[in-house]
């Protein structure tokens, strides 16, 4: 397992044990939402805006994912897009609090989730401009993913919500340019965080996370379940406040069941795979290796 954080300086740690990080609870605050913004269909940016944003709607059931691939199916480039979006919707934002952290939420979702997803490596650059630290994911090489897989992803959730006001009557069409980011602030232990992520739509009035999942067949599945990708929807979910958890159960192409969650529910369900102060226990001495190590980075051209 490799903990790297680059650019001008280089720091490497001992992970500390589970035991020892879940001896006491965490500290993470109730996250605020500052400001929020879309990307249309083109991937231009829309400060501001909500157009983006979208609702849960249940389908019946079982639904094929399959239809649309890959006539339907619009994917975003692969060009790195750093902070940019980020940056540009809280620069106009008045602060309550100098942030110590600005980052996307997925990049501290990875290092809250490190305690047990130990076998994946993470290396992260990081500058150090007027006080705060920006964070950002330096690209791993990565196993190739089945393509129709990460399309019945996105058309479930393409499939499964709409227009705020109402259902749409149009089928269903995947373009992964299309996102609804919110922009929130939050406190880890003494640190300011401003973290942005996606949204995938709107539930009973709430921010909703919505995923997919093989059909449980047996309670090796259903720990396996428990144990991995509840955990990091839990905790990137928690993050964000996003107050739902929905995942579409999958066998071949069909959702064949649909299971909600309240975010709030998931540690208790999940007590005997992981321990989410543990998480954020671990996410606190993070920080605090971070600030040390980023002391002597200067300048915003380590942005880029």
């Amino acid at each position: 397992m490799t903990r790297l954080l680059s650019d001008l300086s280089t720091a490497s740690f001992r992970l500390p044990s589970i035991v020892s990080l879940g001896k006491e609870r965490s500290a993470y605050s109730r996250p605020k939402e500052i400001c929020h913004f879309s990307f249309d269909e083109n991937r231009n940016l829309l400060l501001a805006s909500n157009a983006a944003l979208s609702k849960y709607y249940p389908q019946e059931l079982p639904y094929n994912l399959h239809q649309g691939y890959p006539d339907d199916y619009t994917q975003r480039n692969d060009e790195e897009e750093y902070l940019d979006a980020l940056l540009n919707a809280i620069q106009n934002e008045k602060l309550e609090k100098k942030p110590s952290f600005v980052t996307w939420r997925g990049i501290m979702t990875l290092i809250v989730c490190t305690p047990y997803q130990q076998r994946d490596d993470w290396e992260l650059k990081a500058s150090l401009v007027e006080g705060t630290i920006y964070l950002m994911q330096v690209k791993q090489p990565q196993a190739e993913q089945d393509p129709v897989n990460t399309y019945y992803g996105y058309k479930f959730e393409a499939s499964f919500t709409g227009p705020i006001d109402g259902p749409s009557s149009e089928p269903p069409v995947v373009n992964t340019n299309i996102q609804y980011c919110s922009v929130f602030q939050a406190k880890l232990s003494r640190h300011n965080l401003i973290l942005g992520g996606e949204v995938d739509c709107i539930h009973n009035d709430q921010y909703c996370e919505l995923k997919t999942h093989k059909v449980i067949e047996n309670d090796r599945m259903e720990s396996s379940l428990r144990k991995y990708k509840m955990l990091k929807t839990y905790i990137q979910s928690h993050l964000a406040g996003v107050a739902y958890m929905i995942f579409g159960f999958k066998k071949d192409q069909e959702i064949v069941a649909v299971k909600e969650y309240k975010t709030s529910q998931i540690p208790v369900m999940c007590a005997d795979h992981w321990n989410r102060h543990v998480c954020f226990n671990f996410g606190s001495k993070m920080t605090e290796i971070q600030s040390l190590e980023c002391a002597t980075i200067p300048g915003k051209e380590q942005l880029k």
